[in-house]
């Protein structure tokens, strides 16, 4: 069981494996809390890693489809760009425009930071 620190707004900014001055409170390994910190949400990855990832979900051919018939400018900005920021808005309108959840953007993001 991990002493927790918090910040000022009460997020947890650190776990010890020792009560610290600045610690009075200890979860379980198990909390929700406790996994969130240890796994923060991935925000960005290469654009590489998000083309690898839409491959192994097998929807790599439908994004370039989506791509194909867009604008000039998400042309652009999927041919050129080297990074994908989970909340770059053409991002997601993308999503919105092939019915993928938020949840399935974030496991998309997952799965291509561990590429």
């Amino acid at each position: 069981m991990p002493f927790v620190g918090r910040d000022s707004n009460g997020n947890i900014n650190g776990l010890f494996a020792n009560a610290q001055d600045f610690t009075n409170e200890f979860l379980p390994d198990n909390d929700p809390s406790v996994i969130a910190f240890l796994n923060p949400p991935v925000t960005i990855v290469t654009m590489r890693q998000a083309r690898l990832a839409l491959i192994a979900a097998g929807l790599y051919d439908k994004v370039n489809t989506a791509i194909n018939a867009s604008d000039e400018s998400t042309q652009v900005w999927w041919e050129y760009s080297t990074n994908v920021e989970r909340n770059n808005s053409i991002l997601n309108a993308m999503a919105t425009q092939l019915s993928l959840t938020s949840a399935q953007v974030d496991g998309l993001f997952q799965a291509a930071a561990n590429l």
